[in-house]
């Protein structure tokens, strides 16, 4: 995909959370129209999140599924 956008100049922003405050805001990692990289971490993450609220089950874990009745 970054070959095709480089090759269009279509200018690709890619942002990240700069905490888990809204107040905080978010960070730029990169704002090219000739983009070389894609981030796929940034300083607080989807898996930081849900951690931190417990909504992450551990790794490994499936979730019990009881039979109806």
């Amino acid at each position: 995909m970054l070959p095709l956008l480089r090759s269009r100049g279509v200018r690709f922003v890619q942002l990240a959370r700069a905490s888990h405050l809204k107040a905080d805001g978010i960070t730029v990692l990169d704002d090219s129209r000739h983009p070389e990289r894609l981030f796929a971490r940034g300083l607080w993450t989807l898996c930081d999140e849900l951690d931190s609220s417990g909504d992450r089950p551990a790794a490994g874990r499936r979730p019990q599924v009881q039979p109806a009745g």
